[in-house]
């Protein structure tokens, strides 16, 4: 029997009791490494019919993590406590990415400061530009010449009428 250390271990059982594992299929190599048994007793155990394989589109044996919960869940659930500790180490050796998830959330916290205050500047701008806009319409109104009369509706009927009477 291949004994692990308590770290892994207990990452393995993490690993099929939570259903987290990366993989829902494993080798034969992996599947002893997980339970903690030697690669010749899983296969021993599969040619008893205790343990069911499969083959995939290669051609490659594999054992999906249901069944090493079902034929080996006594030997899993035996470990207890060292799940907790490898946590609890894991939490400790993780502390420095902790730190720096928190930098960058403070850092995307400044930039989504700085992109609002740029998006407030930009609507600032387009205020502006429309109210120059309307301002620069009226002074062109103003600016062009108004002293041409158009024709009124009488002077028209009229230069009609003397059209007619002319022909």
């Amino acid at each position: 029997m291949v004994k692990n250390s308590d770290a892994t271990l207990s990452y393995s059982i993490r690993q099929l009791s939570t259903g987290c594992s990366t993989m829902p299929n494993h080798s034969i190599s992996e599947a002893a490494k997980i339970v903690g048994k030697h690669r010749s007793t899983i296969q021993k155990h599969i040619r008893e019919g205790k343990l069911s394989r499969l083959i995939d589109y290669e051609g490659n044996p594999y054992i999906e993590t249901s069944e090493l919960l079902r034929v080996y869940k006594d030997l899993i659930r035996g470990v207890g406590n060292s799940s907790r500790v490898h946590v609890e180490k894991q939490q400790l050796s993780t502390g420095g990415s902790t730190h720096k998830i928190t930098e960058l959330e403070a850092r995307l916290e400044s930039e989504k400061g700085k992109r609002e205050k740029a998006e407030a500047l930009l609507h600032k701008a387009e205020e502006g530009e429309a109210s120059w806009k309307e301002i620069a319409d009226r002074l062109t109104f103003l600016l062009t010449d108004q002293s041409q009369k158009q024709p009124s509706k009488t002077n028209v009927q009229y230069e009609k009428f003397m059209r007619k009477i002319t022909r």
